[in-house]
C-alpha cells in the first residue's frame, strides 16, 4: 500500500500541482481525481480503512496519504502570502481594481470578511474567487490568528459588523495607517495543508482496541510508527500496519466475505482463525512464541516474557537491542501468516533461516550507504 501510495505522489499529484496552483479547478474535477486516486489505492476494493485516516500522518496511524481536495485549497491559501507583500508585481492589478470597493485585494484578505456578505464582481476571476472562499474558511476554522479580540481586527469588511447585510467600507479612509498583524508571513503551503488536515482526520477505528492493551493517548504514537522505525522494507511495514489497523485478511474474515471455503484455522484445525487467534492463541503459534522467547534468551541473553500486545503492537518497554527485538517479532509474525497462506506446517526453524539472508541485505544496504560501523553496532547479536 505505501508503495502505490509513494506512485500516487510521485508520478500522478506531481502533475497536478502547478495546475492547481494557478487555475481554478472545478469541484468535480477534484471529487474524480481523489476517487481515482483512493481507488488505485485499495485497487478496486472496498477501503478497510477510512479515506480520513490514511490521509492522516504516520504517528497518528495514516499513511501521510496525499488529499487532492485539501492540496488544492493549500495551494490557493498559499496566495495569500505573495499577495500582501509589498511588491508591484502586474497581476496584481486586475483583482486589485476589481475589489477597489473593498480597498484592495491585499486589503481585504487582511479584513475578517465573509464571503457570503461581500459583493463581488460578475468580472472578477474566479481564481481569486475561489482563493479569498478558501481563505476565509481557512481562517474561521483554524483560528490562525491567535488575537482574537475584536479590538485587533479591522472595521472594515468585517463579518461582525453588517449595515443593511452588508460590510461596510469607506474608501475616503486612510487604510494606510490600519495596523495589523497576523501569521501570514508564516504561512507554507505544507503548512496550511497541516492544518486543514487536522479539521478533517478521523482517529483510526482500531485505536479504542490497541488503548485497551495498555496504550495511552500520550504514547499510542510509538504503535503507530513501530514498523516505519524499525525497517525500510515496505512489505514488512505494510503487514505490521495492517495488523495495528485489524484490518489483516484471514481465514475468518475471507469466509465471511465469501472468498475462503472455510473459516477454522489450517494450523490447528481446531479454531476459527482470526487475527488474534493466528498470531495468539493457536496451539502451534504458542509454541512458537514459546521457542521465540528462548532463542532470543540464547542471542542476547535477555529474557523476554511476550504479552499479548508485545506480540500485536511490537516491544516498547526499555531494552537494549530493541530495534533488533521488533524486527524479528515482525519478520516471525510475518512468517506465521505466510505459513498460514501457503498451507505448510509452521516451523520455527523456518523463520531462524529467514533472518541471515535478512541480515545479508541490510549489510549490503550498509555497504552502499558507508554505515557498517552502525550496522556491526545494531545487528551484532544476530551475526
Amino acid at each position: 500500500m505505501e508503495r502505490l501510495t509513494c506512485i500516487v505522489k510521485t508520478l500522478g499529484i506531481s502533475k497536478l500541482i502547478y495546475s492547481a496552483l494557478v487555475l481554478p479547478v472545478p469541484d468535480h474535477y477534484i471529487q474524480e481525481i481523489n476517487k481515482l486516486i483512493f481507488t488505485f489505492i485499495w485497487q478496486g476494493k472496498p477501503p478497510k480503512i477510512k479515506r480520513n485516516t490514511i490521509i492522516g500522518e504516520k504517528k497518528d496511524g495514516g499513511l501521510k496519504m496525499c488529499d487532492f481536495k485539501i492540496m488544492e485549497k493549500a495551494l490557493k491559501i498559499a496566495w495569500v502570502k505573495r499577495i500582501q507583500d509589498e511588491s508591484q508585481a502586474s497581476w496584481k492589478v486586475i483583482p486589485n481594481q476589481l475589489l477597489d470597493k473593498y480597498g484592495s485585494l491585499a486589503f481585504l484578505t487582511k479584513c475578517n470578511f465573509a464571503t457570503n456578505t461581500l459583493d463581488l464582481d460578475e468580472t472578477l476571476p474566479s481564481f481569486y474567487k475561489k482563493m479569498l472562499g478558501y481563505w476565509c474558511d481557512f481562517k474561521f476554522s483554524t483560528d490562525i490568528d491567535p488575537k482574537t479580540n475584536p479590538r485587533n481586527e479591522i472595521v472594515w469588511n468585517n463579518r461582525k459588523i453588517l449595515v443593511g447585510k452588508k460590510n461596510p467600507f469607506f474608501s475616503k479612509n486612510p487604510i494606510q495607517s490600519v495596523k495589523y498583524h497576523t501569521t501570514v508571513s508564516t504561512l507554507t503551503t505544507s503548512s496550511i495543508y497541516s492544518s486543514l488536515l487536522k479539521t478533517i482526520f478521523v482517529r483510526p477505528t482500531a485505536e479504542t482496541k490497541i488503548l485497551r492493551h495498555g496504550f495511552t493517548e500520550n504514547n499510542i504514537q510509538k504503535v503507530y510508527l513501530m514498523p516505519f522505525s524499525v525497517t525500510n522494507e515496505v512489505k514488512i511495514t505494510m503487514f505490521q500496519f495492517k495488523v495495528i489497523h485489524n484490518v489483516l485478511p484471514t481465514r475468518a474474515t475471507l469466509y465471511r466475505d465469501g472468498i475462503s471455503e472455510s473459516p477454522i484455522c489450517n494450523l490447528c484445525n481446531a479454531k476459527e482463525q482470526t487475527l488474534h487467534h493466528l498470531l495468539i492463541n493457536c496451539s502451534l503459534t504458542v509454541d512458537f512464541w514459546t521457542l521465540f522467547q528462548d532463542w532470543w534468551h540464547q542471542k542476547t541473553n535477555e529474557t523476554i516474557t511476550l504479552s499479548t500486545s508485545h506480540i500485536l503492537y511490537g516491544w516498547h518497554d526499555w531494552t537494549k537491542h530493541w530495534q533488533v527485538l521488533n524486527y524479528c517479532l515482525l519478520i516471525a509474525k510475518y512468517c506465521i501468516y505466510c505459513t498460514s497462506l501457503s498451507g505448510d506446517v509452521l516451523d520455527f526453524q523456518s523463520f531462524v533461516l529467514v533472518i541471515p539472508g535478512k541480515l545479508e541485505i541490510l549489510k549490503e544496504i550498509a555497504t552502499v550507504k558507508k554505515a557498517l560501523p552502525k550496522f556491526y553496532r545494531t545487528w551484532a547479536v544476530l551475526l
